[in-house]
């Protein structure tokens, strides 16, 4: 993982993985674990907390680098 930042109605990952096709099964582990533990600080059961799922396969290192300066210089804003 190089990077991550979580916001108040979705998250951001940036995220190298051997094998693409197990990205839905990492995220839907990811999902399930964070509503969890955010519905314990709010002491509440069941509340869904993301609703869709995007993801996006980096095209080279400019683009990586692109992705990377996004969630640092503009997601870390709102953690």
């Amino acid at each position: 993982m190089y990077d991550w930042a979580i916001l108040d109605n979705h998250f951001h990952l940036l995220v190298k993985m051997e094998i693409g096709r197990l990205l839905p099964k990492f995220i839907a582990s990811i999902e399930g674990k964070s509503a969890i533990e955010l519905n314990k600080l709010e002491y509440v059961k069941g509340k869904q907390r993301w609703y869709q799922y995007w993801d996006r396969g980096i095209r080279d290192e400019a683009d990586f680098w692109k992705h990377l300066n996004y969630i640092q210089n503009y997601a870390h804003q709102y953690v």
